[in-house]
């Protein structure tokens, strides 16, 4: 979908970067790619909880409507949308939010996939849509009851003629933005490498910072200290089970990297749940490539000395990353010696590839901050204590990662018993008939203004107007009186969150 490739909010919160994407061919002629975010000045450009609202609300919104969308969608009310934008009760914020990305103004002229198969090209000027809040005019005359999004004809158009694959909104909002938005352009490619059976997608580093408005910075170490920041949730998560990036040089000459993924578990699971459980048809370990091919790689790049090709044994692996990081290539020929030594590390974490290069990369750190403490061969790797720090960095990961998941359930029944008390109460309140109803206000008035007697006094009440701004408050009053505890409901409905002494089953 356009919107999930094309970048429309900043998600740095130090940045100030223009969002501008320019591409001409290499040999020069007509621009092939345009696109320029230009914000309101009066609201401010769309930054992170604007990100979150598009993706985290407004994108599952459509995403759960059936093809084609209609125009007019219904989002829900502010404050329902406030705490699923884990904001509380700000709906000031979520208002912001929206005027930021309404108001956002793209100039663009872009090549897409259409969902027959065909290519077309858009180019044209026009916000995404209009956002419309409770009591405001609908298109058609209706008053909005809840907030609705009117999409305007080229984003609409576009939305319904291109290709879409589902995401896993559970595990997005786990993300920070920068890894979020990682998942959102790899996702696509990581689901096209398990269906056709190749063993990584890869991403270049200057395609993911344009895309994702981030800072590219220019040398390998800052590289891959801004990328690892990126990668360490996917890590920890399972989505990623090896990550491998090779140097070249970009159009323009400057240096680039190709950061290879290999999909792990968890994306793999996520792959066979959208599509029902089916088992692709996996080539033999032969005739897998080494790497997934599209249009836009160089055919230089598909090397055996260069990435791990499919025969190569886990072994193999871990010591060409050894190599790699202490002497800045992966190239080199791998010794029977080194095989054994990573042989012995793999061993020593029963066969755990992915945490055996944790331990490789712990050892590469110690040695960026002593020159003395990279381990001049692979046996100092467990020699030198870094495959314990690797088990301990991991199990710290994997209990952050079920602390987060634990307090997300936990928000979740939350919600559910806000959901029920406001249910209770409006039922409550329904059940009054109009004679009632008055002499429940009438009671309860004269208290009320008591306790309230200061903001009356402020705000300068007087006659009707105090019992047209009391009302309603003691009808919600009314109807939450007798209401079960958070606790007493939740034994009542058996809504407990996972067991948190288990966090191998709450990450799964």
């Amino acid at each position: 979908m356009l919107s999930t490739e094309m970048p429309v909010h900043r998600l740095s919160k130090k940045g100030g970067q223009e969002i501008r994407i320019i591409r001409r061919p290499p040999n020069g002629g007509q621009v092939t790619l345009y696109w320029k975010v230009e914000p309101n000045a009066v609201v401010g450009h769309p930054g992170q909880l604007a990100y979150r609202l598009d993706t985290w609300v407004i994108k599952r919104r459509l995403d759960q409507l059936p093809r084609p969308i209609p125009r007019l969608i219904r989002v829900g009310d502010l404050r329902q949308i406030a705490r699923e934008l884990d904001l509380g009760g700000d709906t000031n914020a979520v208002k912001r939010a929206f005027e930021q990305n309404a108001s956002a103004f793209i100039r663009a002229k872009v090549a897409y996939r259409a969902r027959d198969g065909r290519e077309e090209t858009f180019e044209g000027y026009f916000n995404r849509y209009n956002v419309f809040f409770r009591g405001q005019s609908l298109p058609g005359g209706d008053r909005a009851e809840t907030v609705y999004v009117s999409l305007n004809d080229p984003y609409h158009a576009l939305i319904n003629g291109s290709t879409w694959r589902p995401l896993d909104y559970r595990y997005l909002r786990m993300l920070t933005p920068a890894a979020q938005r990682l998942y959102e352009l790899l996702s696509p490619k990581i689901f096209a490498a398990i269906k056709n059976g190749h063993p990584t997608a890869w991403i270049r580093y200057s395609e993911f910072c344009l895309l994702a408005v981030a800072k590219r910075q220019q040398t390998k170490r800052r590289m891959q200290s801004q990328m690892a920041a990126v990668h360490q949730p996917h890590r920890a998560s399972g989505y990623f089970s090896t990550i491998a990036w090779r140097s070249e040089r970009s159009t323009d000459g400057t240096l680039d990297w190709a950061i290879h993924y290999t999909p792990g578990p968890r994306a793999r699971a996520e792959f066979e749940a959208f599509n029902g459980g089916r088992q692709w048809l996996r080539r033999s370990p032969s005739a897998q490539p080494s790497v997934v091919h599209t249009k836009a790689e160089p055919r230089a790049f598909v090397s055996k000395a260069t990435v791990a090709t499919q025969e190569d044994s886990p072994a193999i692996v871990l010591a060409r990353r050894f190599a790699d990081k202490r002497h800045g290539t992966g190239t080199a020929v791998v010794t029977t010696s080194q095989a054994s030594r990573a042989t012995a590390i793999l061993d020593a974490l029963e066969g755990n590839l992915d945490l055996a290069i944790v331990a490789v990369d712990l050892a590469a750190q110690e040695g960026q901050r002593d020159r003395n403490g990279f381990p001049k061969h692979l046996g100092g790797v467990l020699e030198g204590g870094f495959v314990d720090r690797a088990r301990v960095v991991r199990a710290e990961e994997r209990r952050r990662a079920s602390a987060h998941l634990l307090r997300q359930r936990e928000s979740a029944v939350r919600e559910r018993f806000d959901a029920w008390c406001r249910e209770r109460a409006d039922r409550r309140i329904a059940e009054l008939d109009d004679p009632a109803r008055q002499r429940l206000v009438d009671e309860r008035l004269p208290r009320f203004v008591e306790e309230n007697q200061y903001f009356v006094q402020q705000c300068e009440l007087r006659g009707e107007s105090v019992s047209a701004w009391a009302e309603p408050r003691i009808l919600k009053r009314y109807g939450h009186e007798g209401e079960a505890t958070f606790e007493e409901w939740r034994r009542l409905h058996d809504a407990q969150p996972t067991d948190s002494s288990r966090p191998d089953e709450a990450l799964q």
